[in-house]
């Protein structure tokens, strides 16, 4: 008998992980099939954004890329569950930049998908539990556990926004991080904060230039002000 099978504790927490891998695949691939079939062939990704769909490190990718090339040239087949299956783009010559097609990025998710679905679907688990647990973002606030993280692109003011409806809506420019639900919940919080403040200064400061002399020297009229002092 398998140890999962002895301990619930175990087997569960594997679940757990399972569907939480494959709700984030499920929605990295959902974006990337909306973003080439809008843009085709010209729809390519940076390694910083394909680390963060694929759930590794930019290094992690870069060292994809040299076993790739190794095992291309050794005739070893690649593996088409590693992240050194992607293809990069090809690029001029000389050149360093690199990037990922769309296309390879959105394979490589569906086959992950359909990966994971073999393991959960062998444990016979009713459709609503398997449907409550992939709803994209919403079942990572509702269902992750204290070390569950899910990508986020963060603004300008610091205020994280879930990654895919960051693509959708174009503005995923910024740095991209991975993120607890107390990491998210507390940048959020922060940039609120920061917002909040800044407009209570930014009212402060207006109701503060009333107050000042004008060129003659005398205080301004409150009531000459657009607005009034009510």
């Amino acid at each position: 008998m398998s140890q999962s099978a002895t301990n619930p504790l175990i087997s569960n927490a594997k679940l757990r992980r399972e569907l939480a891998d494959l709700n984030e695949a499920t929605e990295m691939a959902r974006q990337m099939r909306q973003a080439h079939a809008k843009e085709g062939c010209a729809c390519v990704a940076s390694p910083e954004l394909v680390a963060a769909i694929v759930c590794v490190d930019v290094a992690t990718l870069r060292r994809a890329r040299e076993r790739r090339e190794a095992n291309l040239k050794e005739g070893v087949p690649l593996d088409p569950h590693h992240v050194s299956s992607m293809r990069p783009s090809n690029q001029p010559e000389g050149s360093r930049s690199v990037a990922y097609p769309c296309s390879e990025v959105l394979d490589f998710l569906d086959r992950r998908c359909a990966e994971i679905k073999k393991s959960v679907n062998a444990r016979n688990l009713p459709a609503k539990a398997i449907a409550a647990a992939t709803r994209g973002f919403s079942s990572f606030l509702t269902q992750g556990d204290a070390l569950s993280t899910w990508p986020f692109a963060l603004q300008p003011d610091g205020r994280p926004v879930d990654l895919a409806e960051a693509l959708e809506i174009g503005i995923a420019d910024g740095p991209i991080e991975r993120l607890t639900v107390a990491q998210f919940g507390s940048k959020l919080a922060a940039a609120a904060s920061q917002a909040f403040h800044e407009g209570e200064r930014e009212a402060l400061g207006e109701t503060l230039d009333i107050d000042k002399p004008d060129e003659t020297g005398e205080p301004r009229d409150r009531w000459e002000e657009s607005g009034g002092p009510l």
